[in-house]
């Protein structure tokens, strides 16, 4: 029996990027049936085995690609991913537009700035601080999902995070540290997974994983700064301070989910594959 050690090899890296897919082993059997009957159509023309396998892998084209187009189309059952990859503009969307919403509701949770202030208005904005956080978690995770293909480690460990963090915003909304910090936690292990894909590059990437991050750093330590870090009477300033900085991270986290929306369009499992393993 002929040993076709290149397809075998070429078809465990398609292997590699369609096994979350529900019809996995049935993709896999049918491209290697396929590969064999090339290779065997051009060894009956006079070629040796190696370079028939060779040629007929050339001729397909690169597994990861294959794998992409394949890939584009969910697995009849797999439900999470389909949810993810169709439901990848409307969480970016709906996080960009709650953003925003936050930002222009946030000066309604100071009442040293606005006389209108009373618990409802502070209620509201609270709301929809958590609703942008929950937009951008399923956005984020989305991110994973499409690149993984799966809800893996990483994946687990992000969604407890950003879980924490629209808890703590609903408990305690008024501790903005406890939220931010584990949002820009959940946002850097995402975009640093991206980092070497399409989603993890451009403008999106700038935005949520440089420009984002300092200025949320510059924020907590100007608050701290302007609280005598908790050892001293606050300055007079600290609550325009503080909603001035939050209104300007809720806008550039917005811009960063508008920017990320087309890339996370893209994204699939084979981004993140080990890429061709056929020279041709």
């Amino acid at each position: 029996m002929a040993d076709y050690f290149l397809i075998t090899r070429y078809i465990f890296v398609f292997d590699e990027a369609v096994h979350t897919r529900s019809d996995a082993a049935d993709l896999s059997d049918e491209l290697r049936d396929h590969l064999i009957e090339a290779t065997d159509r051009l060894r009956r023309s006079g070629l040796d085995l190696e370079t028939a396998q060779r040629t007929s892998l050339t001729r397909l084209g690169d597994p990861a690609l294959i794998a992409r187009m394949i890939t584009a189309v969910p697995a009849k059952g797999s439900i999470m991913y389909a949810f993810f990859t169709r439901g990848t503009d409307f969480f970016t969307l709906a996080a960009a537009v709650l953003w925003v919403a936050s930002a222009a509701a946030i000066p309604l949770t100071q009442p040293g700035i606005l006389p209108a202030w009373n618990p409802n208005t502070y209620t509201i904005t609270i709301l929809f601080i958590a609703g942008a956080l929950v937009a951008s978690s399923l956005a984020l995770l989305a991110v994973h999902i499409r690149l993984a293909g799966r809800l893996d480690p990483l994946a687990v460990t992000v969604s407890v995070i950003l879980a924490l963090a629209v808890i703590s915003s609903l408990i305690a909304g008024w501790f903005f540290a406890s939220w931010l910090i584990l949002l820009m936690m959940a946002t850097a292990m995402t975009l640093s997974r991206a980092w070497d894909t399409p989603v993890g590059t451009g403008v999106a990437a700038r935005i949520l994983l440089i420009a984002w991050p300092l200025i949320a750093l510059v924020t907590l330590i100007g608050y701290l700064a302007m609280t005598s870090f908790g050892l001293g009477d606050p300055s007079p300033n600290a609550d325009l301070y503080v909603a001035i900085a939050l209104a300007v991270l809720c806008l550039v986290y917005s811009a960063g989910m508008l920017a990320l929306r087309p890339r996370l369009r893209t994204a699939t499992p084979t981004d993140i594959s080990r890429g061709p393993l056929i020279a041709a």
